[in-house]
C-alpha cells in the first residue's frame, strides 16, 4: 500500500522503488541462471539502468550492488569482461547519485549553508561515546519498530493518515508469506547470494538508523540520547525484496503439505491482494480528494 501510495506522488521514492525492484529482477534472473547461460549486453544494460533509477534517490542502496558479485564470472566469459561489466554498473550507479547532486549544488549555489550547532554538538557527544551503538539500535526498535512497520505498509500524508491496525498485522502476515514460499521455491540462488542479501540489507537498516541519529535526532530531541529519530519505514521498502531472497531454499519443499498449501496460496493471495488494493486505494481518495 505505501508503495502505491508513493508511485502516485512527485516523491523520488518512485524511482527508487522501480530501480530496486528492477535490480532484484536481474540478479535473481542472472544468478539462478544455468552455468552455461552468457550474460549478454541487454543484461548489463538493464542492470545499469536499475542502478541509475536507484541511487538517483539515495546513495545509501549502493550496498546492493555487492550482491552482483555472486555472479559467476563463467557467465560473463571472461574475467575482463566480468570486471568491465562491474565497472560499468558500479559508474551508472555514481552518475545516478551525481546528477541530482550537482543540479542541486547549482540551484543551492546562492544559499547560506548552516549546520546545526546541535549536529555538531551530536556528532561529538557520539565519536566519545561508541560504546552506545547497540544501546542505539535496541532501543530505537523497541521504541519505533512498531511505527517503522506501519509506515513501510501504509501511514500515509504526513504520516496522519494510517490504514486500520488489523489491515496491517494481515498484510504484514501475508507479505511474510509470501516471500518465505517464493525464495523457498526459486533454485539456483548460491549460498554467497543469500549471506550478501542479508548482509547488505541489515548494513543500509543500520546505517540509516545511525545517520538519522547524527543528522536528525538532534534536531528534534536534546542531544544525546538513545534513539534515532525521523527514520520511516517506507527507506526500507527497496531492500525488502533482497531480506527475503537470503532465505531462498528449498527446506520447505519437503513436506508433504507444501504443494497443497503452495497451490490454496496461489489462489487465495491475488484476490486478497486485489482486495487490499481497493482498500488502500479508498484511503488514498477519502485521504486527498473528500
Amino acid at each position: 500500500p505505501m508503495t502505491v501510495c508513493q508511485c502516485s506522488s512527485l516523491s523520488y521514492d518512485t524511482t527508487i522503488i522501480c530501480g530496486s525492484l528492477l535490480l532484484f529482477a536481474y540478479i535473481a534472473r542472472l544468478v539462478s541462471a544455468d552455468s552455461s547461460y552468457k550474460i549478454q549486453n541487454s543484461d548489463i544494460v538493464g542492470v545499469a539502468v536499475a542502478s541509475l533509477l536507484l541511487f538517483c534517490g539515495k546513495l545509501a542502496y549502493f550496498p546492493l550492488i555487492v550482491i552482483l558479485l555472486g555472479i559467476s564470472i563463467k557467465k560473463f566469459g571472461n574475467t575482463k569482461r566480468y570486471i568491465t561489466c562491474i565497472s560499468i554498473v558500479a559508474a551508472a550507479a555514481v552518475i545516478g547519485y551525481l546528477i541530482p547532486a550537482v543540479l542541486m549544488n547549482t540551484a543551492t549555489k546562492d544559499a547560506v549553508d548552516t549546520v546545526s550547532e546541535n549536529v555538531i554538538a551530536q556528532k561529538e557527544y557520539f565519536m566519545n561515546n561508541l560504546h552506545i551503538i547497540p544501546d542505539i539500535f535496541i532501543t530505537t526498535f523497541r521504541a519505533r519498530g512498531g511505527f517503522y512497520i506501519s509506515s513501510a505498509i501504509g501511514n500515509f500524508g504526513w504520516l496522519d493518515t494510517p490504514l486500520p491496525q488489523a489491515f496491517i498485522s494481515i498484510y504484514l502476515i501475508l507479505l511474510i508469506l509470501t516471500a518465505i514460499f517464493d525464495a523457498c521455491v526459486t533454485s539456483g540462488i548460491n549460498l554467497y547470494t543469500r549471506l550478501s542479501s542479508l548482509f547488505v540489507c541489515a548494513l543500509i537498516v543500520a546505517a540509516t538508523v545511525l545517520i538519522m541519529y547524527l543528522e536528525h535526532s538532534p534536531l528534534v530531541v536534546p542531544v544525546g540520547g538513545l534513539v534515532s529519530e525521523g527514520v520511516q519505514g517506507r527507506y526500507f521498502i527497496p531492500i525488502l525484496i533482497f531480506f527475503a531472497l537470503g532465505f531462498s531454499n528449498s527446506s520447505l519443499l519437503k513436506s508433504k503439505h507444501s504443494e497443497t498449501v503452495c497451490g490454496n496460496a496461489s489462489k487465495v493471495l491475488p484476490v486478497i491482494s486485489a482486495a487490499f488494493l481497493c482498500v488502500t486505494v479508498l484511503t488514498l481518495f477519502t485521504r486527498y480528494w473528500i
